[in-house]
């Protein structure tokens, strides 16, 4: 790591030593490094002693959540817990409290009149927590869903954001992400939670947050398939020294079936154009349904299919989820500037990061075209 993104973890880490109630947010669409990552995070925190929330998009029904432990979607937030009385119509001449072993009672005396039940109201107050970290966070609004139930939570707090896309828009007061410029392979989102971790005194030998790093380390880098730094290789060899749970590893880090399916899919309708060193590949209608996935399955089939295929320079794949819909298309690898008008998907391998474009296409052939005549080529995909 270059001595910027030391002394950036050396803020962090300052901040969250300083804080006593953190949150954990995650983007909407998130990849398996991500929740792995944000686990280790969490559970390092509870180590030294932090009160953690983890917000989280809601689980859609059918999905395995994944094997850490926690739920994204089903911790209450931590507010201030509000009783109000009126008093133009129960006036109150005492309030007192009363503590029995575990039991606290307040106690209203009512002058004049009775307490009426109607008159009293319950609400929710101000969050109570100190620090929000964001993890795998390119930009605040790719959190819309995991924040609505706080929505003034990366607004109203310090953020720390973690990160090992360089194309991370750096939102955030601290930021733990590679330089823009940086030279890649670049360090990976797990080796960045570990970097915060060591620097808060983490307990080192902790199975629990190793084998949590670990899941990270395989599903970013897909299994080592991709470019790595040395440094990759020798934490993942101290990470398996110090417990990690490299069974769990395997089934947290691997595709699910249905993702495997929709990468097939994707496998057959797929060629390689050796004179742009682009891989094409399309999915059709049929291809969701029969498996069952949708467009939010895009990241992780993606993960799946370029693991079934060897990397190439960039991956070019079209998608349709309704027949007569427009088609979309997304792009990964090398030279994602020679295409114009990108978003982000979700980062899903080591600087592999997935972008889909904004526009929309009529039809499979109108986006062949289109994209071919980018990529300074004439001849379209059949």
């Amino acid at each position: 790591m270059d001595e910027a993104l030391k002394s950036e973890i050396k803020n962090a880490a300052e901040q969250v030593a300083g804080a006593s109630a953190i949150a954990i947010v995650l983007p909407d669409v998130h990849s398996p490094a991500v929740v792995a990552a944000a686990a280790a995070i969490a559970a390092g925190l509870r180590r030294v002693g932090k009160a953690v929330s983890l917000f989280g998009p809601p689980t859609e029904p059918g999905r395995t959540p994944a094997p850490w432990g926690f739920s994204a979607d089903g911790e209450e937030p931590l507010r201030e817990f509000i009783l109000s009385f009126d008093l133009a119509r129960s006036p109150i001449k005492e309030l007192r409290y009363e503590k029995s072993q575990n039991r606290l009672d307040v106690i209203l005396a009512p002058t004049g009149g009775r307490i009426r039940r109607e008159d009293v109201t319950f609400r929710s107050g101000a969050l109570r927590y100190d620090l929000a970290i964001a993890v795998g966070l390119g930009r605040p609004e790719a959190a819309a869903r995991s924040i609505a139930r706080v929505p003034e939570l990366i607004h109203e707090r310090q953020v720390v954001g973690i990160d090992s896309n360089p194309q991370n828009t750096r939102w955030a007061e601290t930021n733990l992400v590679p330089a823009a410029d940086a030279s890649p392979p670049t360090p990976t989102l797990a080796e960045l939670a570990h970097a915060l971790l060591a620097a808060l005194g983490s307990p080192a030998d902790d199975a629990e947050i190793a084998t949590a790093l670990l899941a990270a380390l395989a599903a970013e880098s897909n299994w080592f398939r991709t470019p790595a730094r040395p440094e990759v290789f020798s934490l993942a060899a101290d990470l398996v020294r110090r417990g990690a749970d490299q069974a769990l590893v395997r089934r947290s880090a691997s595709p699910s079936l249905s993702h495997l399916k929709l990468a097939a899919r994707a496998c057959v309708r797929s060629r390689l154009d050796a004179a742009t060193d682009t891989l094409w590949a399309t999915l059709i209608p049929d291809d969701f349904e029969k498996t069952e996935t949708g467009e939010a399955d895009l990241a992780p089939a993606l993960t799946a299919f370029t693991g079934f295929l060897p990397l190439t320079g960039r991956t070019l794949l079209l998608w349709q989820t309704e027949a007569g819909g427009a088609v979309r298309a997304l792009t990964a690898g090398d030279g994602l500037g020679e295409l114009a008008g990108l978003r982000p998907l979700a980062p899903v391998l080591t600087k592999f990061e997935a972008r889909v474009l904004d526009r929309t296409f009529a039809s499979f052939a109108e986006a062949e075209v289109v994209l071919a005549r980018l990529l300074d080529r004439t001849d379209a995909i059949e």
